[in-house]
């Protein structure tokens, strides 16, 4: 019965902690008795195995996808352990070739062309870094425009084949919605296809509305986002002689991050007794994995690298990142603070952190523009808008050497002798006059700005 649960729509599937339990027990005895079968029963349980045991994104995500190829081999014919091997599987190009073979083998599975079109929009953006030289930049690169197009028809293909009332339709009108603007400014089509997806949601039947709601947040939120601000935002204007050091300051996301968290500290200062609408809630993770003991098992990893569209914890991973916009303090009833900080390709992200008292550092003094933070196990949280978040454990967060006075518009180091100020609240410091000029009227430096 759960393997049916399984193969129909996971995310609706909710177990009370002790019933998950239990479970796993159970299908733990029947894996190890069948093992080494290969009949339906064990086709059934291998798959309801992984899905319990290694959710998609956690660690011994490696086993995962072994035993699930495994499965592919010993059961050709069954499209599920093609899907979950793509939910699984962190290379592309390997998510990518299975699911063409799945096509192949069954070509009027809409649910299929629906994976090869999320597949695509995830990776969209990371390709472009790998086949441009030089290019460090998220939304700028010569393939970006080709592969903005091949996304584009993956999800119009979708489109064009799933019915009327088909769950997945609204996430792909607002995927296509945010690919536009984001790669290419297109404010036209982005309202275009948000219209679309409205009208998806109205012919969804109700009982399939919270289906897949998560994935239609991240990007819907996005796109609303983007339409309330006046004027709607375009790639940043800036000069080719910042540009020739910071490409991905032209970045859309970039400035609508910065700017709207500026605004939540204008808010905040204006009223100290408020907390912040624009930011969610936070939920606690099920486990904070320890420390490891031998710190060369954690491995690396970058924004773009991980699951924005899960709420999961990066096991034995460490995500070093750049503070670039002043903290807002007293965040959640003075319990944690909010940054935005920048990894090292460039790609910013919305960061929080709880829990700060348990820890015998001041951790607000620190936490200022140019500290340089190296997180572990780092824990993205899903919502209107993705969230870093380090939750009721500060020390996962280890300081490394500060970027020392770095300008507040391209976050580069400047060099004592050409450092600028800002007249008026003689804090934010720039490398050049077209930064500061950029700062106040792009960034809105002007919210944070006091001569007080």
């Amino acid at each position: 019965m759960f393997y049916e649960c399984v193969i129909g729509q996971f995310s609706v599937v909710y177990l009370k902690e002790e019933t998950e339990t239990k479970l796993k027990q159970i299908i733990d005895e029947l894996y190890e008795s069948k093992r080494g079968r290969q009949d339906e029963e064990e086709m059934k349980i291998r798959l309801v195995y992984v899905e319990l045991n290694y959710p998609s994104g956690t660690s011994n995500g490696d086993f995962a996808t072994k035993l699930l190829k495994q499965g592919i081999e010993m059961y050709p014919d069954n499209v599920h352990y093609y899907t979950s091997f793509c939910a699984h599987e962190k290379v592309p190009q390997s998510q990518l070739r299975y699911i063409e073979i799945a096509l192949k083998k069954w070509p009027h599975n809409v649910n299929l062309y629906h994976k090869k079109a999320t597949i695509l929009g995830r990776y969209l953006l990371s390709s472009c870094r790998s086949t441009c030289k030089n290019c460090r930049c998220q939304y700028e690169g010569v393939s970006a425009p080709r592969k903005k197009m091949e996304v584009a028809d993956a999800f119009e293909k979708f489109i064009s084949k799933a019915p009327k009332d088909h769950r997945y339709l609204p996430h792909a009108y607002y995927s296509l919605a945010m690919i536009h603007v984001i790669i290419s400014s297109d404010f036209k089509m982005m309202n275009y296809y948000y219209k679309l997806g409205k009208q998806a949601e109205d012919n969804q039947l109700p009982c399939f509305l919270p289906a897949y709601q998560n994935e239609i947040c991240i990007e819907k939120t996005f796109v609303e986002n983007v339409r309330s601000e006046r004027g709607s935002p375009q790639a940043v204007d800036v000069p080719d002689t910042i540009l020739e050091r910071r490409k991905h300051l032209k970045c859309p996301v970039r400035r609508w991050m910065i700017t709207r968290h500026r605004k939540s500290v204008s808010d905040l200062n204006k009223n100290k007794s408020i907390v912040c609408s624009s930011f969610d809630s936070v939920r606690k993770p099920k486990k904070i994995p320890p420390v490891p003991e031998r710190m060369y098992l954690v491995k690396p990893i970058t924004i773009k690298q991980m699951a924005l569209s899960e709420n999961l914890i990066h096991e034995n991973r460490v995500l070093e990142l750049t503070i670039i916009d002043v903290p807002k303090g007293e965040c959640c009833l003075g319990l944690g603070v909010h940054l935005i900080a920048e990894d090292e390709d460039g790609d910013v992200t919305h960061l929080n952190i709880y829990g700060m008292w348990k820890s015998e550092d001041n951790f607000l003094e620190k936490l200022l523009m140019g500290a340089r933070i190296a997180i572990l196990h780092p824990h993205m949280q899903n919502g209107s808008d993705p969230i870093l978040i380090v939750n009721d454990d500060p020390d996962s967060i280890i300081f490394l050497e500060k970027v020392e006075n770095m300008c507040w518009f391209c976050a580069e180091s400047v060099a004592t002798k050409d450092l600028q100020k800002c007249g008026r609240c003689r804090k934010a410091v720039y490398c050049s006059k077209e930064c500061q000029e950029h700062d106040w009227k792009i960034m809105k430096h002007k919210l944070i700005c006091s001569n007080n």
